[in-house]
């Protein structure tokens, strides 16, 4: 089809109007009346003007959408313009060439008849070529045959080849052969033209999904920015869990120190008992001694018990601080699991965009980026949720070693009442049983103490 130009085409008395108003469409210019109607016989150059036109607009108007339309092709895009009639509307300028008329089907007919008023409505360009005159024309709308003969009809003469004028003379052998490779040309020809309609098509057709395809990747890098932070969040929660267990690691030792002096405690108890014993006895000559005895014990007794609520104290603060942060790892946990559910949707959701691209043949070269992207994006949340579990399963180490001291602490004291709050829910320590105080023993007559006792019951 390149080699059809106006430049090559051969004018005389009969065709130089229609070359002209062809040159006219080729260039854009307003033709009046349309459509323009050329009419003759095989060889008279009407396909070689519709191709120079076609040409023509290639190379100085890329922004005009063309069509072009034969018996045998009938490209897709303009059927659809039944359906959505708005590019015509919404182009620069827009041509449509109709060649071989005479040899369309009714049914061809039929469209052709709906979709010619369409470029006439909106000032656009129409050229149809016919090797016949219209009422030869078999089963020809009357819509369109009232639409072409409003137009204007150019009739072209049989262009004579050198080689015609000496046919009655001589005849030249292989011009049989010539023509039919000419004629298979031009069906090539024609073939290459469907060809480049549909990868115009497809072109719009991928370029649409390139797009969308970008807009996806957008959002997912958006959701692995939102998911750094999260690990960001995890990597705060994580030194916390360290510091807990340095923490840990010390109220351990003071455990230690407090089970020393429990036992000390549960030393002391028994000699104020066996003091107390003394004491109500009838001899009088160590209750001076004895009374003395018991009351720096029972100083000792109130400072070791002043201890032990610092001590309980600081393990409440402990878990206090335990539970909060165990709170905010379910709620964070609940939030990954979501955040991963989601991501998985979306990744698998773009590897099905990209298997059905790659399953009809064509090439994305952004197909290996965007998959490396979706695998990228989908790598950090196992990593997270793994790590999460780490840091739950340390904060309940940690929560149990507190529980084990505090029960401990309570062995050791165990005639004071608790008075500590305890927790539920994430915090797993459960409230130890509240053990009764010792009961307090009865002065005999003999004793007669001089100011009031205190509790010495843990």
């Amino acid at each position: 089809m390149t080699r059809y130009t106006f430049a090559t085409f051969i004018t005389n008395d009969e065709n130089r109007q229609a070359c002209e108003l062809c040159q006219d469409v080729a260039n854009l210019k307003p033709v009046k009346a349309l459509p323009l109607l050329l009419v003759g016989e095989s060889r008279s150059g009407k396909t070689h003007l519709l191709c120079s036109v076609v040409n023509c607009i290639r190379e100085n108007s890329p922004r005009t959408a063309l069509a072009y339309v034969t018996a045998k092709d009938f490209p897709e895009p303009v059927e659809a313009l039944l359906d959505d009639p708005s590019p015509v509307a919404r182009a620069h300028s827009a041509v449509l060439l109709v060649d071989q008329l005479e040899k369309f089907t009714p049914a061809r007919l039929e469209l052709l008849s709906r979709i010619a008023p369409m470029f006439l409505e909106k000032n656009r360009w129409l050229v149809i070529a016919a090797q016949v005159d219209l009422e030869e024309i078999k089963h020809l709308p009357a819509r369109l045959e009232k639409i072409l003969k409003f137009g204007r009809i150019l009739r072209l003469q049989k262009i004579p080849l050198p080689s015609d004028k000496d046919r009655d003379d001589a005849p030249q052998p292989g011009l049989k052969e010539k023509n039919n490779t000419l004629q298979h040309e031009l069906e090539t020809l024609h073939e290459e033209l469907q060809r480049l309609a549909r990868v115009e098509v497809e072109k719009n057709r991928l370029e649409d999904l390139l797009v969308q395809t970008k807009a996806e990747c957008q959002r997912l890098q958006e959701e692995k920015n939102r998911l750094e932070q999260d690990v960001d969040e995890e990597n705060v929660l994580e030194q916390e869990v360290r510091s807990l267990q340095r923490a840990l690691e010390e109220t351990r030792k003071q455990r230690d120190a407090l089970q020393a002096d429990a036992a000390n405690l549960a030393a002391v108890n028994a000699e104020i008992t066996r003091l107390r014993k003394q004491l109500s006895a009838p001899s009088a000559h160590d209750h001076t001694a004895a009374g003395e005895r018991v009351a720096a014990l029972e100083q000792e007794l109130h400072d070791a018990r002043q201890e032990a609520q610092d001590a309980r104290a600081e393990l409440n603060r402990w878990s206090m601080k335990i539970q909060a942060i165990l709170q905010q790892i379910e709620l964070n946990r609940a939030r990954l699991a979501e955040s991963n559910e989601q991501q998985s949707q979306r990744v698998l959701e773009l590897r099905h965009r990209l298997e059905d691209l790659a399953g009809e043949g064509e090439t994305d070269p952004i197909q290996q980026q965007l998959e490396e992207v979706a695998e990228a994006a989908a790598q950090p949340a196992a990593q997270d949720q793994e790590r999460l579990q780490k840091l739950y399963a340390q904060l309940h180490q940690a929560a149990e070693a507190i529980q084990d001291l505090s029960e401990k602490i309570d062995d050791a004291s165990p005639g004071e009442s608790q008075h500590r709050p305890w927790y539920t829910g994430p915090f797993p320590l459960k409230p130890p049983e509240k053990q009764k105080p010792p009961e307090k023993q009865k002065p005999t007559e003999k004793q007669k103490p001089t100011e009031k006792q205190p509790d010495v019951g843990l």
